[in-house]
This record gives structure tokens, C-alpha cells and sequence, in this order.
């Protein structure tokens, strides 16, 4: 954990022990900068979960996407569970650069990111297997093809990247004929 509540310390700690022993998993708590140096320093150990404070985490997300090259942040998402026994099962998706209200209404918003978290949510909680790896591939094609808002060096509107990603999909039906409708509840 990449958080360390000073004011809880006593009870904190006690929790960390705890879970860690009754799920059998090793847990350490550290502070966010001995975190920071360390994940720059070294990168993560496989089969790591990093948990962390969402304003430490909102920034550090962005320096590990440019520094390990996993795409920029107004690409991606983030699927934000609740450690809250009360609230086990419960996930939110969300998108790593916030709501963009200053693009509100102007056909400019990177779209990529919520349509990300949508397939998440398709694959899920939906039942639509393969949801995730259907819109890798026509985000494959997207990026082959150039297309891209603004904020990525591109020239292109919201709407123009969804068309694009919708073309690109392939929605056909058991018969074989496109069903473009299908993405968004038609029949």
C-alpha cells in the first residue's frame, strides 16, 4: 500500500495485519515517496497490486504510463474496487483524465478512455465476452489509421473517433450481417 494514514497508525496497521493474514497475502505500507522512488526506481515486482490515496494515485498513474510507455492518460481507465468488506463486489470504472467540462459540448473530448471502461463494463458485468479484446482490435486499426482528437495530435471530432471505432468493430450477427445497431441496443 502506497499510503500510510499517520493519525491511524495503531489501527491502520492492525488492519494491514489483519487482512494480511486472513487472505494469506503480504502486505507492506509505505509512503508515497519511498513508493515513488522506488517504482521509478525499479518498475513494479510481477503479481504486485498497488493500492494508494486517489490524489496520489491520479498523479502517479501519469508518470508510470509516460515512464513504462503504457499509452497516455486520456487513453486509459481505471477499475476502482471497494476494500470495504460492506461493499465487496462493488466497482466503478473511470476514466484516468477526468471529466474534460472545459470541452463540454464542442465535439472535442477524447473518447477512448470511456469507451475503454464501457467495454469493461460489457465484459464484465454485461455478459458480452470479448468485449475488451473487440475494442482493442478496432483501437488497433484507430491508431494504425491516424485517427485521433486533438489532444493527441490528431485532427479529428469525438464523433469522428466513435464512427471510426464503430466501423472498425465487428458487430456481425450470427448470420453474418453487420449489426451496427446491436452497439447501441438496437436489435
Amino acid at each position: 500500500m502506497a499510503y500510510k494514514f499517520h493519525l491511524l497508525d495503531g489501527a491502520f496497521d492492525a488492519w494491514v495485519a489483519e487482512l494480511s493474514e486472513r487472505f494469506g497475502v503480504r502486505i507492506e505500507v509505505f509512503q508515497p515517496d519511498t513508493v515513488n522512488r522506488d517504482l521509478l526506481a525499479h518498475g513494479l515486482p510481477d503479481r504486485t497490486l498497488l493500492i494508494a490515496g486517489n490524489e496520489w494515485a491520479d498523479i502517479m498513474h501519469v508518470v508510470l504510463l509516460d515512464r513504462y510507455g503504457s499509452d497516455r492518460q486520456e487513453n486509459r481507465c481505471t477499475e476502482n474496487v471497494c476494500l470495504d468488506p460492506a461493499l465487496r463486489g462493488l466497482v466503478e470504472y473511470q476514466t484516468v483524465h477526468g471529466s474534460a467540462d472545459d470541452l463540454a459540448g464542442r465535439d472535442l473530448v477524447n473518447p477512448v478512455a470511456t469507451i475503454r471502461a464501457a467495454a469493461l463494463v460489457a465484459e464484465h458485468h454485461a455478459g458480452c465476452p470479448g468485449a475488451v479484446a473487440a475494442v482493442e482490435a478496432a483501437l488497433a486499426v484507430l491508431a494504425e489509421q491516424g485517427v485521433r482528437t486533438p489532444d493527441l495530435g490528431g485532427r479529428h471530432s469525438t464523433s469522428e473517433v466513435v464512427g471510426s471505432l464503430l466501423d472498425a468493430l465487428d458487430v456481425s450477427g450470427p448470420d453474418g450481417v453487420r449489426r451496427d445497431a446491436a452497439l447501441v441496443g438496437g436489435p
